[in-house]
């Protein structure tokens, strides 16, 4: 589950940086009518966020901290993405996928049994 949330993460962030580098003239709107340059500019700040989220939930078997950072990026993705990036369709596509990435996430950070299973091979 770890892989699969991290693989969906660095997906949804390289779509979402694609579709800013590829159609930058078209029109972007967003729930609080934040200006087209500074949409385009969170958009791509979310993008990369995405991407190191996902890279760090990959790189972390029993690392808490890389867990717990990856879920904060999820979280700042997820408040930023409804605040501030685009939608292009009307449908929130990245902060969807951070606010799935962070419930899977969290589910990995409070699953007992991956501390208890390191407890037991000592």
């Amino acid at each position: 589950m770890r892989i699969f949330c991290g693989i969906m993460s660095i997906q949804a962030g390289f779509i979402g940086g694609l579709a800013e580098i590829i159609s930058p003239d078209s029109k972007k709107i967003n729930l609080f009518m934040i200006p087209d340059n500074l949409a385009s500019l969170s958009g791509y700040l979310m993008s990369f966020a995405m991407i190191v989220a996902g890279i760090l939930i990959i790189c972390a078997y029993r690392n808490d901290f890389l867990i717990f950072m990856a879920l904060i990026l999820w979280l700042f993705g997820l408040i930023f993405g409804l605040i501030f990036t685009p939608s292009y369709s009307g449908f929130y596509f990245r902060p969807v996928v951070c606010l799935i990435s962070f419930l899977m996430g969290l589910f990995i950070f409070t699953d007992y049994t991956r501390h208890r299973d390191s407890e037991e091979e000592r």
